[in-house]
């Protein structure tokens, strides 16, 4: 597990995967894709930062749903970019200025965070490969397609907790009061029905932390 999560064996060789350019994190929603990628954020700026390297910029992107709107994208990432761009301008304009302006970076970090649907690389203004190539493109998915469809170098499975993780979890949450003996049994179950997503479990753990009464 990584801060309460489970991922695939694959994934946790992230070391190894430093200088790989894009990466997909996928998973089923609500199994907490989007908390592992804010950890390894703060882990890869800690590995750059001791190797005496930087990062020029950091660029945290939320996907709106579908239909893929690509010019919602390249204005997070233009005022992400202190970058003025002409509204009135044509998608591939203002691409161009986009991918202009990350090479002036030694490297970056481009995070684009539950993404739906395929994206055309080009067309935000992130041409494949990534330059300079220690640059980093990470996305998060529901889909494994998705990541397919996005030329992803190496794509990392977030899955469910097993029982006894999502207790554990449960219980870290909600404090002592769920390990209590007129407490505990509702409590597991409570955390069974959550199926073993972080995101529920840590929300409904929390609205009974310090409750020592059952019932209304």
């Amino acid at each position: 597990m990584v801060h309460g999560l489970r991922v695939s064996r694959k994934s946790r060789r992230v070391k190894s995967c430093l200088w790989v350019s894009i990466i997909g994190v996928w998973g089923t929603r609500g199994v907490g894709k989007t908390t592992l990628v804010k950890n390894l954020n703060n882990d890869f700026l800690k590995n750059v930062s001791s190797s005496k390297l930087s990062l020029g910029i950091v660029v945290w992107i939320t996907v709106p749903k579908p239909p893929i709107d690509i010019r919602n994208i390249q204005g997070q990432i233009a005022t992400r970019l202190n970058l003025q761009v002409d509204n009135e301008a044509s998608v591939q304009i203002i691409a161009s200025k986009i991918y202009q302006r990350l090479k002036e970076e030694k490297s970056f970090l481009l995070i684009l965070d539950d993404v739906w649907k395929g994206i055309n690389w080009d067309e935000v203004g992130v041409h494949q490969p990534v330059v300079p190539a220690t640059s980093k493109v990470t996305i998060t998915t529901s889909s494994l397609e998705v990541c397919r469809q996005m030329r992803t170098n190496v794509e990392m499975k977030v899955t469910t907790l097993i029982e006894d993780e999502s207790w554990q979890l449960f219980v870290k949450n909600a404090g002592d009061c769920a390990n209590l003996e007129h407490i505990q049994t509702l409590a597991r179950v409570i955390a069974r029905q959550c199926g073993g997503l972080p995101s529920a479990i840590i929300v409904i753990a929390t609205s009974m932390r310090g409750n020592t009464r059952v019932g209304l």
